[in-house]
């Protein structure tokens, strides 16, 4: 009786000492892979301040920075992890991507190598919405400043140590 309580008290200290592994489900990628999502609306602000969706950002200062046209803003996700992007300053990038679990995505740039996650708010056939949190003294430090300074320019105040962009795509069809 000794050694069957000896045995399932070592099998449950092992059990809880495993690494807990998440594992994506194949539908997940099948979801973000199998179409290319086109841009419809990048809202960006900070946890002190309103946000601010580009349209406002652009009518407020016409032709400002954050101005596009997103019809030509798209992301292609492919199965390989790689990641090609038409950004809204009509530049194209490429990326790698992965899951680093179901609920977030860890995009590199190839170009400098310069990483990011993004939270998934939602994903499904035909809708894509991604949330990326950046902080000083976290996010490389031209990233960081860049974003500041054009929020800075846009009315968002000074001080600031956070910013978010949330960025909603719809597949196109």
């Amino acid at each position: 009786m000794k050694k069957v309580i000896f045995q399932v008290f070592v099998s449950l200290i092992f059990l809880s000492c495993k690494e807990e592994i998440t594992v994506v489900p194949e539908s997940k990628t099948d979801l973000l892979t199998k179409q290319k999502w086109n841009i419809y609306k990048y809202t960006i602000g900070t946890p002190n301040t309103p946000t601010r969706s580009i349209s406002q950002l652009a009518s407020e200062k016409n032709n400002g920075k954050y101005y596009a046209d997103f019809s030509f803003a798209y992301s292609i996700y492919k199965k390989d992890g790689n990641l090609t992007v038409l950004n809204t300053s009509n530049e194209l990038v490429d990326y790698k991507w992965k899951f680093i679990n179901e609920t977030q995505i860890e995009t590199t740039r190839v170009q400098n190598g310069n990483s990011q996650i993004d939270d998934i708010i939602e994903l499904s056939e035909t809708r894509l919405v991604l949330k990326t949190t950046l902080k000083k003294g976290v996010t490389p430090n031209d990233r960081w400043n860049s974003v500041a300074a054009d929020l800075r320019s846009h009315g968002f105040g000074v001080g600031f140590t956070e910013v978010y962009i949330i960025e909603e795509f719809t597949a196109e069809r």
